[in-house]
């Protein structure tokens, strides 16, 4: 997560919408974790 926050950084994106980002990221990562494990 610290290597998304740094290259978002790097590229200019907002603080705010990185945290938004980075979040939707987790959430996707969870949904395809349960929908591998069934």
């Amino acid at each position: 997560m610290a290597t998304l926050r740094n290259g978002g950084n790097l590229i200019g994106i907002n603080s705010h919408l990185q945290e938004i980002l980075i979040g939707l990221l987790i959430v996707l990562a969870v949904l395809l974790d349960k929908r591998r494990r069934k």
